[in-house]
């Protein structure tokens, strides 16, 4: 991926990158990480907008990769530990993470 600062700059002057394309400070890990989240696509391309038009546009320090779906009432979301393996007993390994589940019932 191509690593992007705060202003969603890359190393070489004035040239800019976003999305899914793109590595950010992870906060669990603090390494440039690949994000592919929309939502941050959407900052990063108000940071390189704003800032390559000469404005001051900062993004957060870091991001902390959160996903949430909604399957047949019951809520998930998870936050991923980029480069952590889970291996169960038949040995086949699982990129890690933290998983909330709720349900409501149906009304």
């Amino acid at each position: 991926g191509i690593v992007v600062n705060e202003k969603a700059k890359t190393s070489i002057e004035n040239i800019f990158a976003v999305g899914d394309c793109t590595e950010y400070i992870d906060f669990i890990t603090n390494e440039p990480s690949l994000i592919g989240l929309g939502s941050i696509a959407v900052r990063q391309g108000m940071a390189a907008g704003i800032n390559s038009a000469g404005g001051n546009y900062t993004l957060p320090k870091g991001v902390l990769q959160t996903r949430t779906s909604e399957f047949f009432n019951v809520e998930i979301a998870s936050s991923i530990r980029a480069g952590e393996k889970l291996v169960v007993s038949n040995s086949q390994s699982f990129t890690a993470c933290l998983i909330h589940l709720a349900w409501s019932a149906a009304s």
